[in-house]
């Protein structure tokens, strides 16, 4: 990388240690932040991945590389960011003011998300998703570990399915096709206009339960 003019070629970069501040950074390589405190202003892009791995970082200002990885350490989002392709399997990460994503994929850490986070895709196995923010989820998701605890709105338009164990804080907005195909789920607000399928697992509806969409029960156990 050639920090002198905050350009990163095809190449690989690592920062293990100290205090960097970029205010522009087109990465077309790799670009693995592994330890120190790195303040990226932004704008920040590139056909390229960035790896938040150890350290702490503050991202401001235009976020949209193609690949973001997050596997440990601690990054903050003080703007919203297109995080484009997102994959977290540790760490932690804060979305202050929300944001968006192409692909959202979490097996580990903890995504704190504070406004409104609007991936098209959502995929969860793992992790822990906290803070008072709202997910909104405008295709699929699959929802098959960790926890979904943020006390904002949890919004779903596409095909969904879901087969965690988990009691969800906020309301559950219903506006496409659902399946709770396993595990142990309270949702404690449904507003439903879409179709919900119930096929396995134990289902647990604290109400209220509302809207206009049907609610089939073809297997596990609903309360």
């Amino acid at each position: 990388c050639d920090w002198s003019s905050d350009v990163c070629s095809s190449d690989l970069a690592d920062i293990t240690g100290g205090t960097l501040t970029t205010n522009a950074l087109t990465n077309a390589g790799t670009l693995n932040i592994l330890g120190g405190n790195q303040t990226l202003n932004g704008p920040t892009g590139g056909a390229g991945a960035i790896n938040f791995a150890g350290g702490t970082a503050s991202v401001g200002g235009t976020f949209n590389p193609l690949t973001t990885n997050v596997t440990a350490g601690s990054v903050t989002f003080t703007s919203a960011p297109a995080l484009n392709n997102y994959t977290q399997t540790g760490g932690a990460a804060n979305l202050t003011a929300g944001g968006s994503a192409a692909n959202v994929n979490l097996s580990g850490g903890t995504l704190n998300l504070g406004g409104v986070f609007n991936p098209s895709s959502y995929t969860q196995s793992g992790g822990a998703v906290t803070g008072t923010g709202a997910l909104n989820v405008t295709g699929p998701m699959n929802w098959t570990g960790g926890t979904l605890d943020t006390t904002g709105t949890l919004t779903t338009a596409g095909a969904s399915n879901f087969s965690a164990s988990d009691t969800l804080n906020g309301a559950w907005n219903n506006n496409g096709a659902a399946v709770l195909s396993g595990g142990a789920m309270t949702f404690n607000t449904l507003n439903n206009t879409g179709t919900l399928d119930i096929t396995g697992g134990t289902q647990t509806f604290n109400g209220p339960t509302l809207g206009t969409g049907g609610l089939t029960v073809n297997g596990g156990t609903a309360t």
